[in-house]
């Protein structure tokens, strides 16, 4: 399976600096707000807190504006880099995101039919009781998830993929390395919910290796979109 990603790479020692503005520097500082006590695992990432709410808007933008620099120094733009307007981005989001949901609950079928059933209905009940998302559904909670949707998509996910896919022959250690990278990005949302961990890494994976076949950011972010959306009880 060729990969259709663009020959033309970024600079990696940029790529780098901008990736631990975006992930690195964010993930220090939320530690040292759950260790400081300003929130909890136990809270959902939005709604809960304006000041937290704002900080996270500013992080966003930051984050673009070092990435959209480190694209312009290259001659390139999120477009170049998977951005698309276009029909085929809404179609493949939903395809994406129903396949994606389908693999997680094959999965679970599977782990099902594999444990001690009793072991296991304690682990779902414990799992099923834990919710971390804990505010109602508002307009400035659906901005959020859609800014965070596209941040996580074209910024943390695609920026990666598109600049390691084209250093490095070993594709599939690129797409590992973006999964890890997702989920060191949830690590204060789902706390030690294992379970949770395992779905976000099976989407995760789906979408890096959609990416790499059809290097299409849109169709991501839609697809992102809208599983937070019905995470937040759309």
């Amino acid at each position: 399976m060729k990969s259709i990603i663009e020959k033309r790479s970024l600079n990696v020692r940029g790529a780098l600096i901008a990736l631990i503005i975006s992930v690195g520097i964010p993930c220090f500082l939320l530690n040292i707000f759950l260790l400081s006590g300003f929130i909890s695992v136990e809270q959902q990432p939005f709604g809960i807190h304006l000041i937290k709410d704002l900080l996270l808007i500013f992080h966003w933008i930051v984050s673009f504006i070092v990435v959209y620099a480190v694209l312009r120094k290259q001659n390139l733009s999120f477009f170049d880099i998977g951005l698309k307007l276009n029909r085929t981005g809404i179609i493949h989001g939903i395809g994406i995101l129903i396949f994606s949901e389908l693999v997680i609950l094959l999965f679970f079928l599977v782990f099902v039919l594999s444990v001690d059933i009793l072991g296991l209905g304690f682990l779902i009940m414990e799992l099923s009781s834990q919710s971390h998302l804990e505010a109602s559904l508002s307009l400035w909670i659906v901005l959020l998830i859609i800014l965070n949707s596209i941040f996580e998509e074209l910024v943390i996910r695609t920026f990666f993929l598109y600049t390691f896919l084209n250093r490095f022959k070993a594709q599939l250690i690129v797409v590992f390395l973006s999964v890890i990278i997702q989920i060191s990005y949830h690590t204060l949302l789902y706390g030690q919910e294992w379970l949770l961990y395992i779905s976000l890494a099976i989407s995760s994976f789906i979408y890096s290796m959609y990416y790499m076949k059809f290097k299409n950011s849109t169709a991501l972010i839609i697809a992102h979109t809208i599983h937070n959306l019905f995470a937040y009880g759309v």
